[in-house]
């Protein structure tokens, strides 16, 4: 189950900062800052940069097997 989170984490957060990189050039075609920032959060990938920004939170803050051995 804790490695599934992480890969399903993983792969939201990938795409959503790919997403996020790949619309910088709207900074260059004349957007301000404020308005490539209102851009960003209106796509439907920001939505997943946030879910595997949370999956990934709630992997570090799981614990893991009652029969796993702790170092």
């Amino acid at each position: 189950m804790k490695h599934i989170l992480l890969i399903v984490g993983f792969m939201f957060l990938f795409i959503g900062y790919i997403s996020v990189f790949s619309s910088i050039n709207l900074l260059y075609y004349g957007y301000t800052f404020k308005e490539y920032i209102n851009y960003i959060i209106k796509t439907p990938e920001f939505i997943y940069l946030v879910f595997g920004f949370i999956i990934l939170n709630i992997w570090i803050f799981i614990k893991g097997d009652k029969n796993a051995k702790n170092m």
